[in-house]
C-alpha cells in the first residue's frame, strides 16, 4: 500500500476519537478514519492536530486494514466455522490486500480458530449420518467446501477406515427401495447401480447391496 502524495496536501490528524477499546483516526485527505490500537497509538506520539508523514500514513493504513480484517474474520468465525480457503475467499471479497489476508489467517491458525482436518472431519461425519455416502462422493462434497484435494481424499479414507462401506451403501439404497419397488426388477438393478455409483461407492459395495436389499424386495414380492 503505497500513499500518493504529488497533489501536495497535507496528513493533518484531526481527531482521535475512541469508542469503547477501539480508536479512530480522522486524518485530512483520507475519506475514512482509520483504526488502530492503543500500542500503535504510543508508538507514534499521536495526538490531534499534528502533521504526519506519507511514510506514517502509510504504516498507520496498513495496522488499521489489519484490524479491519481482523475483526471481519472474527465476525465471520462467530457465525460458522469456515475453511482457511472459503475465509480467504471472503476477505478477499471485502478488497483487504493479500499480505493483510495471510496475516490474519496465521494469527487465527496460531489460535486454533481455523483447523481444516477438524472442519472437514466433521462435515464428514455429518454428512454419512444424514446422506449414507461412499468415499469420492465425501471427498468431492469436501472440495466442493473448499478443502484442497489432498485433504478430502485424505479424511474420506480416515472416515471410512470406522465404517463399513457394504452397510453404507445398503443405508443408501434403502431410502431409494420404495421408488425402485413400482418398476420391473432389472430396471431397478440399473438404476440402483447408477444411483449408488453417484453416490461415491466402488463396484463391490454397490453389488452386494443390490443383491441383498433387491433381490430381498423381489423375493418378498413373491410371496
Amino acid at each position: 500500500m503505497t500513499v500518493n502524495n504529488n497533489s501536495g496536501n497535507q496528513f493533518k490528524l484531526l481527531r482521535i476519537k475512541r469508542k469503547g477499546s477501539r480508536i479512530f483516526l480522522e486524518i485530512s485527505s483520507l475519506d475514512k478514519p482509520l483504526q488502530i490500537n492503543d500500542e500503535t497509538l504510543y508508538e507514534h506520539k499521536l495526538v490531534e492536530g499534528i502533521i504526519l508523514t506519507p511514510s506514517q500514513i502509510e504504516i498507520l493504513q496498513k495496522e488499521s486494514e489489519y484490524i479491519y480484517c481482523e475483526n471481519e474474520a472474527a465476525r465471520l468465525l462467530s457465525i460458522r466455522e469456515h475453511s482457511i480457503r472459503d475465509l480467504i475467499l471472503k476477505l478477499k471479497r471485502k478488497k483487504f490486500s493479500r499480505d493483510t489476508i495471510d496475516r490474519v489467517i496465521g494469527e487465527f491458525k496460531s489460535m486454533g480458530h481455523l483447523n481444516d482436518f477438524r472442519l472437514a472431519n466433521n462435515y464428514a461425519e455429518i454428512l454419512i449420518k444424514r446422506k449414507p455416502s461412499g468415499k469420492s462422493y465425501i471427498s468431492a462434497f469436501l472440495q466442493k467446501k473448499y478443502f484442497d484435494r489432498d485433504l478430502s481424499e485424505r479424511v474420506a479414507e480416515i472416515v471410512f477406515s470406522e465404517i463399513d462401506e457394504d452397510h453404507q451403501a445398503e443405508l443408501a439404497l434403502n431410502q431409494k427401495l420404495r421408488q425402485y419397488a413400482k418398476i420391473e426388477l432389472e430396471s431397478a438393478r440399473h438404476k440402483a447401480y447408477n444411483y449408488l455409483s453417484r453416490r461415491g461407492f466402488g463396484y463391490n459395495a454397490a453389488k452386494n447391496a443390490v443383491e441383498k436389499l433387491l433381490n430381498t424386495e423381489n423375493e418378498v414380492e413373491e410371496n
